[in-house]
Parts: structure tokens; C-alpha cells; sequence
């Protein structure tokens, strides 16, 4: 959750030092809630992979998973930019609900409640499998 942290400061500090221009609250909205629920989803992401895959691997698989994620999710580019097929399979990924919730104060957008499912639905999934596979590491023969 630190890390994610640090890394949301990084960004929003570069913005603000090129010109993004927001309101205190959007900044602060829009910040908090990219971390609270996109850092708590992908830390369990992070987890889960730990436990999945041997130790040496988890980094780059996580990290290849939360890039091909970002792609689909449309965090590099407009979901509305793809062909339709893809903007389905977007809507259900987690970067997708993370995203949509954290513009949402930029865009005047407001609350979308499918968004704040999609992430908490994502998030329980990846506390359920780090859950589980910490059981079967842990399990005594």
C-alpha cells in the first residue's frame, strides 16, 4: 500500500509540475480514491501471486498481469477507442473500476456504483484466492 502511495504522489506531483490544473478536492478524491482501492486490489493481486507462483517469478508475472490488465481496463487509452468486443471484456476488468472511479472527480462524471462493484468484486476475488492459497502454503502434512 506504501508503494502504491508513493507512486500515486509521483504522479499526481508531475502533474501538477506540467500544468494539470484541479480543484484541492478533486485532487484529494481523485488521490485517495486511486489508492485506497486501486493500491488495496492490486496489493491482493500481489499477494495472490506470491502464493501462486515460486518466489522469483511473482514479481515479473504480477507485473506483466497488471500491465496487461491497465491495457485492457483502458487506463493508457479511451475504453470508447476500442472495438466493441474489447470495451466488453474492459468493463470487467479491475483497472476499468479503479480508473472510472478515480476520473470521476476530474470529469464531473459523479458516483458510478457498477465501477465501485466491478473494484470491490475484484478485490474480495483477490483477498478470497491470497486467502486461500496462504491456507494451502501454510497447511500442515
Amino acid at each position: 500500500m506504501l508503494f502504491g502511495l508513493l507512486a500515486i504522489v509521483a504522479t499526481y506531483l508531475a502533474g501538477a509540475f506540467t500544468g494539470v490544473h484541479m480543484s484541492a478536492s478533486q485532487w484529494m478524491v481523485s488521490a485517495l480514491v486511486a489508492w485506497l482501492l486501486g493500491a488495496a486490489v492490486f496489493t491482493a493481486l500481489g499477494l495472490m501471486m506470491g502464493y501462486l507462483v515460486p518466489g522469483e517469478n511473482a514479481m515479473q508475472l504480477t507485473s506483466l498481469v497488471i500491465v496487461f490488465l491497465a491495457f485492457i481496463g483502458g487506463l493508457f487509452y479511451p475504453v470508447s477507442m476500442m472495438p466493441q468486443v474489447l470495451q466488453d471484456v474492459a468493463a470487467w476488468t479491475p483497472v476499468y473500476g479503479i480508473g472510472e472511479l478515480s476520473r470521476a472527480p476530474l470529469t464531473g462524471a459523479g458516483f458510478d456504483l457498477a465501477a465501485l462493484l466491478n473494484v470491490l468484486l475484484w478485490l474480495a476475488l483477490f483477498v478470497a484466492g491470497t486467502a486461500l492459497l496462504f491456507r494451502r502454503d501454510t497447511k500442515r502434512v
